[in-house]
């Protein structure tokens, strides 16, 4: 009787477990990710600011699991006339993106930078060379643009291997992104 009730308990341990797998993992449930999104990315692109432009320079992962990774560079540039000030910062951050219909949303779990450079009257200037003091003046990107934030983006065309991407900066300012494919899927 006692081997009964063993063997009983252990079969009710293992259906639950597998009852709660399958509801975590329904191969069944509607995927808020479009797989043909899925992959590594490389995309060079620029926009309008207030002051100047941003100029981004990135290369993102896309996970099926909806989770997102992404490294590069972006350089805010101020001035429009020749004469520009740019600071140019290392990134790498890390969000959640899910995609509806013709549109794809990105948001940023995290965000990290590191100024590499200042470039002024066409001289550049490496961070190590510039005075912590002075360093410290410039913000950083991740100041300014808090986790959580989401960007939504209109999803244009996806042919293969690019995806062409339309967005607004923060005026309102329409511009778009082409993403180009980097080996295999993830």
């Amino acid at each position: 009787m006692k081997l009964l009730s063993t063997v009983g308990a252990i079969v009710g341990i293992v259906a639950g477990i597998v009852t709660v797998w399958g509801y975590l993992n329904d191969p069944l449930a509607p995927n808020p990710v479009d797989n043909r999104l899925v992959g590594t990315w490389s995309s060079k692109y620029s926009y309008p600011t207030s002051m100047g432009r941003n100029e981004v320079d990135s290369i993102s992962t896309l996970f099926r699991n909806g989770k997102y990774n992404v490294t590069g560079e972006q350089t805010f540039v101020i001035g429009n006339d020749g004469t520009d000030l740019k600071a140019t910062y290392e990134l790498s951050g890390a969000g959640t993106w899910s995609s509806e219909s013709d549109n794809l949303y990105m948001t940023l779990g995290s965000l990290k930078t590191s100024l590499t450079s200042v470039t002024t009257d066409r001289e550049t200037i490496p961070a190590q060379k510039i005075p912590r003091r002075i360093r410290g003046n410039f913000t950083k990107p991740e100041n300014y643009l808090a986790d959580g934030t989401t960007q939504q983006y209109r999803i244009m065309s996806v042919n293969g291997d690019e995806v062409l991407l339309r967005t607004a900066n923060s005026a309102g300012k329409a511009f778009e992104i082409s993403m180009h494919r980097q080996g295999m899927n993830p």
